[in-house]
C-alpha cells in the first residue's frame, strides 16, 4: 500500500550523533526510503513489555545501534484510554451555555484506514487549558550540519530518559498569547453579589445549536522506523460557532511524537492540545501528528474535540414604581361622612402588578364593612394611575391620622397619612347656689350651661325642673315658666365652643325637706347634658314672748300676777321651749300655771321644758307672787329652746305702796 506523503516537517526526523557522509558531504538519511533498514534484536536486552532496549539498524555500510525509551514513556497506556469518558447528549434547555467536548476513538482494527466520525451537539466543561508552549527552534547546528530534539515524553514525565538524538521543536518569541479565558472555580453565590455580564452578540440570541463532528484518520498500516502521519479532522456541520475549539489528544503507546502541524501545546497530564478558537457553521479545522512506530503491535489513542457553546438573550430592566395621594378634609363634624380622594400611580419604567390598596380604619371613624378594608387594583402600567374615592364616617371627636397603604410586587411598599380632626360640640350643665334654705326666704339659683367640645353648639335648650318645695319666683334671659310641669324653659340658638352661658332662677322654699332640682340640656347632633342639684329646706323658729302683770299698782301685802305669753312665729317649730321667772326679793313666788309643771326655788319659778311649740302657735305662762316691800319692783323672764341658744330676757315693772 502507498505511504502517505510525508509533510514538511520529516525533514525534522532524529539523524545520529556519528551519521557519516558520503562522497559528495551530504548526510545519510536512516529512513530513507531507498534503504529499508533491518531490525537486530539481542534477545538479552528486552524491557518490561518484552520489547528490545536497543535496535540495531543497517543501512549499507551504516550500522546504527540506537536506545529506545521506555514504552511507558511513549504516549499512554491502554488504561489511560480507559479512563476517558465519552461524550454524552442532554436535553436540557440550558444547553447552549454549557461547554462540549467530542472525541473519536479509534478501532482496534487496522486493516483499513480509520475514517469513523463522531457527532456532539452536548457542552461540557473543559479541563483547565494551560497557556500555549513555545514552538521548539532548532538548536545552534554542529560542524555537521545536523540538528536534534529532545525526546517529547523526557520533557513530559520530568524523568531522566536514554536521550534519543533529535531535533528541538521550535521556540516562538515571547509574545502573549491570546487563550480563551477558563471558567473561574464554582463559588457559593451570595445574594448581595453583583452581576458583571453584558448582552452579547445579537446573533448569540435564540437556540444556539453548534454541532461537531470529529474524524480521525491514519495509514492502514504503519512501519516501525518510518515516520506516520495521523490526521483529526473537526467540522461544525451545526447551525451557530463553537466557539473555543480544541481538540485534545494523546501520543499512541508505543509510538514517538516527531512533530505537529499546527504546532500542539501539553496539557496537565501531557496530553497534546490544539487550540482552534472559534468554528463557524460549515467550516472545519484539520490537524496532523507526525509519530514513529517504535514496537509491533495495535497502534492507536482516542482523540476529543473540546468546545463551548454560547447564547446570549437580550432584555429590558424595568423599574416600576409607586407613589399614593391621598386628599381629604382637616376637619370634620362627628357624624359626617369623611370622603377621602386616593390616587394611586406609577411614575417607574416598568410595569407594577399585584397592586393592592390597604386601609386600616383608625379609632374615631367607621366603615359599614368594617375596620380592615383592601382593594385589589391590579396591574399599573408606567406613567398609570388611577383615582378612587374613599368614605368613612367621623365617629369620635378628637385628633386622627389616616393611613392608607399600596403594596405590589417586587416588595414595593408605600403608604400616605392624613391628619385630620373630628370637630363636635358637647354639652355641661350646672347650678350654684344654696344648699340649705329657710322656709319662705327666697332662694336664688345661677344655672350654667357650657360648651367644652370643638364646634359651636345650636338650637339649645335648657330645662329646670322645679320641686314640689319650691314656688317659682322669675327667671332672666327670657325664661318661661310652665305650671303644668312645674318646670322653667330656656332657648338658646347657638353656645361657641369653650363658652358658657348662665341663667338666673329665684325660688320660694314653702315646704320643709329635701328640695331636688332635674336640669336638662338638649342640642343639634343628639346632643345631650343632664344633671340634678338638691336643696335643703328647713323651718325657722322664731321665739316671741309678751310678759305683762295683772294688777298694777298694788299695795304692801297685796297679790299680783305676771302673765308671760309665748309665741312662735317662725315656721319651724321650737323644741325643749324653756321659761324661768326671776322674783325680786321685795316679793314672794306664792304659785304658778302654765302647760307644764313647774317648782319655786327660791326666788326663781322654774318650769320644765316644753317638748314642742309648733310653728305660729302660742302658749301662756302664769306667776303669781306677793308684795312684802313698796317700791318699784321689776320681775324677769326668761326664755329660751334648742333653736335659741341665748335665752331671751324681758322684765316687768309692778309699782308697790304702802302706809306712809
Amino acid at each position: 500500500a502507498p505511504e502517505p506523503e510525508m509533510p514538511a516537517e520529516a525533514a525534522l526526523s532524529p539523524v545520529p550523533l556519528s551519521a557519516p557522509s558520503d562522497a559528495q558531504g551530504t548526510t545519510t538519511n536512516p529512513f530513507a526510503r531507498a534503504a529499508a533498514p533491518q531490525v537486530t534484536t539481542p534477545p538479552a536486552n528486552v524491557d518490561r513489555y518484552g520489547n528490545p532496549a536497543s535496535l540495531t539498524l543497517t543501512s549499507g555500510q551504516q550500522q546504527l545501534t540506537d536506545d529506545i525509551p521506555d514504552a511507558s514513556e511513549l504516549g499512554t497506556t491502554v488504561e489511560d484510554r480507559a479512563t476517558e469518558v465519552p461524550a454524552t447528549r442532554t436535553d436540557s434547555p440550558f444547553v447552549a451555555s454549557r461547554r462540549g467536548s467530542a472525541r473519536y476513538e479509534e478501532p482496534a482494527s487496522s486493516d483499513a484506514p480509520v475514517e469513523e466520525e463522531q457527532t456532539t451537539d452536548t457542552a461540557t466543561e473543559p479541563a483547565a487549558i494551560e497557556p500555549e508552549p513555545r514552538r521548539l527552534e532548532p538548536r545552534e547546528s554542529d560542524d555537521d550540519g545536523a540538528r536534534y530534539r529532545e525526546p517529547l515524553s523526557a520533557r513530559r514525565s520530568g524523568r531522566a530518559t536514554a536521550q534519543e538524538p533529535t531535533e528541538e521543536l521550535a521556540e516562538e518569541p515571547d509574545t502573549p498569547q491570546t487563550e480563551p479565558a477558563s471558567d473561574p472555580p464554582a463559588e457559593e453565590s451570595g445574594g448581595d453579589e453583583l452581576g458583571t455580564g453584558r448582552p452579547g452578540d445579537p446573533q448569540l440570541s435564540g437556540a444556539q445549536a453548534p454541532t461537531l463532528t470529529i474524524e480521525k484518520s491514519a495509514p492502514p498500516e504503519i512501519q516501525i522506523g518510518q515516520a506516520a502521519k495521523f490526521v483529526i479532522k473537526v467540522r461544525n456541520v451545526g447551525t451557530a460557532s463553537a466557539q473555543g475549539v480544541e481538540i485534545h489528544d494523546v501520543v499512541p503507546q508505543g509510538t514517538q511524537l516527531i512533530d505537529t502541524n499546527p504546532s500542539a501545546k501539553r496539557g496537565p497530564q501531557g496530553e497534546l492540545i490544539w487550540s482552534l478558537g472559534n468554528l463557524k457553521p460549515g467550516s472545519e479545522q484539520t490537524v496532523e501528528l507526525q509519530l514513529m512506530p517504535m514496537s509491533e503491535g495495535e497502534i492507536g489513542s482516542v482523540a476529543t474535540v473540546h468546545f463551548r457553546a454560547e447564547a446570549s438573550v437580550r432584555t429590558v430592566a424595568t423599574k416600576p414604581l409607586l407613589n399614593l395621594e391621598v386628599f381629604g378634609p382637616s376637619k370634620v363634624m362627628k357624624g359626617e361622612n369623611v370622603t377621602f380622594k386616593i390616587k394611586v400611580s406609577n411614575p417607574g419604567s416598568g410595569a407594577a402588578g399585584g397592586v393592592v390598596l390597604t386601609e386600616k380604619v383608625p379609632e374615631g371613624l367607621k366603615h359599614s364593612a368594617g375596620q380592615e378594608l383592601e382593594l385589589e387594583i391590579g396591574t399599573l402600567k408606567p406613567g398609570e394611575n388611577r383615582e378612587l374615592e374613599l368614605t368613612l364616617v367621623a365617629d369620635e371627636a378628637g385628633p386622627i391620622t389616616n393611613i392608607v397603604t399600596a403594596q405590589a410586587d417586587a416588595n414595593l411598599h408605600v403608604e400616605a397619612r392624613t391628619d385630620l380632626e373630628v370637630l363636635a360640640p358637647a354639652l355641661q350643665v350646672s347650678m350654684t347656689g344654696p344648699k340649705r334654705r329657710y322656709l319662705e326666704r327666697n332662694a336664688v339659683h345661677n344655672i350654667s350651661i357650657a360648651n367644652p367640645g370643638t364646634a359651636s353648639a345650636k338650637d339649645i335648650e335648657l330645662v329646670a325642673g322645679l320641686p314640689k318645695e319650691l314656688k317659682f319666683v322669675e327667671a332672666n334671659n327670657g325664661g318661661q315658666y310652665d305650671a303644668a310641669t312645674h318646670s322653667v324653659y330656656w332657648s338658646l340658638e347657638e353656645l361657641p365652643p369653650q363658652e358658657t352661658g348662665t341663667v338666673t332662677l329665684t325660688t320660694l322654699p314653702q315646704q320643709p325637706g329635701e328640695a331636688r332640682f332635674s336640669i336638662k340640656s338638649t342640642a343639634q347632633a343628639n346632643l345631650k347634658a343632664e344633671r340634678e342639684e338638691t336643696l335643703a329646706i328647713e323651718g325657722l323658729a322664731a321665739i316671741n314672748f309678751q310678759l305683762s302683770d295683772v294688777n298694777d299698782p298694788i299695795e304692801v301685802g297685796g297679790l299680783t300676777s305676771y302673765e308671760v305669753r309665748v309665741t312662735n312665729q317662725g315656721t319651724k317649730a321650737a323644741t325643749n321651749l324653756r321659761l324661768t321667772a326671776l322674783v325680786p326679793n321685795q316679793m314672794k313666788p306664792v304659785a304658778a300655771e302654765g302647760p307644764v309643771r313647774y317648782r319655786i326655788e327660791g326666788q326663781r319659778v322654774v318650769f320644765e321644758p316644753l317638748r314642742q311649740l309648733a310653728a305660729k302657735a302660742d302658749t301662756s305662762f302664769v306667776i303669781k307672787v306677793k308684795a312684802l316691800e313698796a317700791g318699784d319692783l321689776r320681775v324677769q323672764v326668761q326664755v329660751s329652746s334648742d333653736e335659741i341658744r341665748e335665752a331671751i330676757t324681758k322684765e316687768e315693772s309692778t309699782r308697790v305702796f304702802g302706809d306712809e
